[in-house]
């Protein structure tokens, strides 16, 4: 009984967590929501069609992005929701080994990209807007260096090699990125 406690758990978290982030899609991009994050007056005809048809595909490339990097290293583990199935079937979770699917060989925290482009890609930035994306700029900013601490400590010299050769948000950004097929051992 317990565990199937969990397993609900588990399924209703990642149920609420579906929901917050599809509402999160609407309210950064105006879409759907009854207030956005850009309640305001539409100005302009030309430039502004221009200009949000650029805009309104680089919001939908971040949250691809997004969606896609979560799929690429784990949806199911990423969200808890393989967890609480390993736990309700009474199996153990197996060892994490260090991998560099698609997106990160380019960018270590793919992720954290999309939403960077998903939060500063808008026709007009209101005062609301740009406060929302100082701060989760700066929210992310922090947290990728806790992460990357927690990685080092999880797949030691692995990460530092990757780390040292990918760089964190622009993709090309450093000189002294090579080639990473292969070569970042594994555990």
């Amino acid at each position: 009984m317990r565990k199937t406690i969990f397993f609900l758990y588990g399924v209703a978290a990642y149920a609420f967590f579906l929901i917050v982030f599809l509402y999160a899609v609407g309210f950064v991009g105006n879409l759907v929501v009854p207030k956005s994050i850009d309640s305001g007056v539409e100005r302009g005809l030309v430039a502004s069609l221009v200009i949000n048809a650029v805009l309104l595909l680089l919001f939908a490339l971040g949250w691809t992005i997004v969606l896609l990097s979560t799929f690429m290293i784990g949806h199911a583990d990423l969200f808890g929701l393989r967890q609480v199935w390993l736990n309700m079937r009474s199996r153990e979770r197996g060892p994490d080994g260090f991998r560099m699917p698609a997106f990160y060989r380019i960018v270590r925290h793919p992720i954290m990209v999309g939403f960077f482009i998903a939060f500063w890609a808008t026709p007009l930035m209101t005062v609301g807007h740009l406060l929302f994306a100082i701060a989760t700029t700066a929210y992310i900013l922090i947290a990728v260096q806790l992460e990357e601490r927690d990685l080092i400590a999880h797949f030691g010299n692995a990460y530092r090699e990757y780390r040292e050769r990918v760089p964190a948000f622009i993709p090309f950004a450093s000189g002294r990125r090579t080639s990473t097929r292969g070569s970042v051992s594994t555990r």
